[in-house]
C-alpha cells in the first residue's frame, strides 16, 4: 500500500479501524510491517481507541517511538501498552484504530508499507493472514464490502419487481454475512428490463431495506409495467458493477 504525503498539513497517514474498543484494551500488543520511503522520512504510529455513538471521549497514543525510514524495505516493529477501558461508555460503532504510516515529517514523498500486523503480546512473529486462505481473506474482506463486476455483457445483479413504470424494487443477495446492515452502496453502467425484455437504463440506484444478508435497491428508469418482474442487468459500457459497503 501506498501513502503519499504533499505539501499541506502538519502529518499524513494511512489507518485501519478495528471492530469492537475492547480489542487489545489493557493489553500489550506490537505493531509489525515492512516499509521504505521515495526519500528518507519520519514516522510515527499512533493507536486511537473511539467508543463509538454515544460513548465516552476517544483516548490516543503514540507506539512510542518515532522511525526514519530509508529507500530499502525494513521491517519494523513497536510495542505499547493499550489503555483498560475500565469504566468507560462504550457506544455503537465502536473501534480501535491503528494508525500505520503516519508520515510527520517531509513532503511529497511515497511511503510504501506491506505485511502490517497486530498482535498480543511483546513479541513480533512472522506475518501471516487472518485465515491462511485466498477464499477466506476474500469472505473476511467482504464482510465489509462488497462488490459484484459484470462478467459480460448481460451480467444478471439482481431480480426485482416494478411498482411503477420508472422504478423497481431489487432483492440482492450477499455472499457472506456482513457486519451490518450496509450503509453505503456504489454502482455504475446498469439497466433494468421491462416485460417485453427491452432495456432501459438506471438513472438512479438507492438503498432501501435490508439487512446484513440481503438488501433491497430502488432503481429508477423508464418502461416498466407496475406489478411486473424486471432484472437488474449491467450495460455493455465498462466498468458495470455494484458495491455495498458495511465499513466501520
Amino acid at each position: 500500500m501506498r501513502t503519499t504525503r504533499g505539501t499541506g498539513g502538519s502529518y499524513c497517514n494511512s489507518q485501519q479501524r478495528i471492530e469492537d474498543v475492547r480489542t487489545f484494551a489493557g493489553q500489550t500488543v506490537t505493531l509489525s510491517f515492512w516499509a521504505k520511503a521515495s526519500a528518507s522520512c519520519t514516522i510515527e504510529p499512533f493507536y486511537i481507541q473511539t467508543f463509538g455513538s454515544g460513548g465516552s471521549g476517544a483516548v490516543s497514543g503514540s507506539f512510542g517511538t518515532t522511525t526514519t525510514l530509508t529507500t530499502s524495505w525494513v521491517r519494523y516493529s513497536y510495542t505499547v501498552a493499550i489503555p483498560s477501558v475500565s469504566g468507560k461508555t462504550i457506544g455503537a460503532g465502536s473501534y480501535l484504530n491503528i494508525l500505520v504510516a503516519r508520515i510527520t515529517s517531509a513532503t511529497n514523498v511515497d511511503v510504501d508499507t506491506w505485511g502490517i500486523q497486530v498482535e498480543a503480546g511483546s513479541v513480533a512473529t512472522a506475518f501471516q493472514t487472518a485465515t491462511g486462505t485466498l477464499q477466506g481473506e476474500l469472505a473476511a474482506c467482504q464482510r465489509y464490502y462488497w462488490r459484484q463486476n459484470a462478467d459480460d455483457t448481460n451480467t444478471n445483479f439482481a431480480a426485482g419487481q416494478a411498482y411503477s413504470t420508472t422504478a423497481a424494487v431489487y432483492t440482492v443477495t450477499f455472499p457472506v454475512p456482513m457486519r451490518v446492515k450496509p450503509t453505503v452502496l456504489d454502482y455504475s453502467n446498469l439497466c433494468s428490463t421491462n416485460s417485453t425484455l427491452g432495456t432501459n437504463n438506471i438513472t438512479n440506484l438507492t438503498t432501501s431495506y435490508g439487512s446484513n444478508m440481503t438488501y433491497g435497491l430502488i432503481g429508477t428508469t423508464t418502461g416498466l409495467v407496475a406489478g411486473n418482474a424486471t432484472g437488474l442487468f449491467s450495460t455493455s459500457a465498462r466498468p458495470s458493477y455494484i458495491g455495498l459497503g458495511a465499513e466501520l
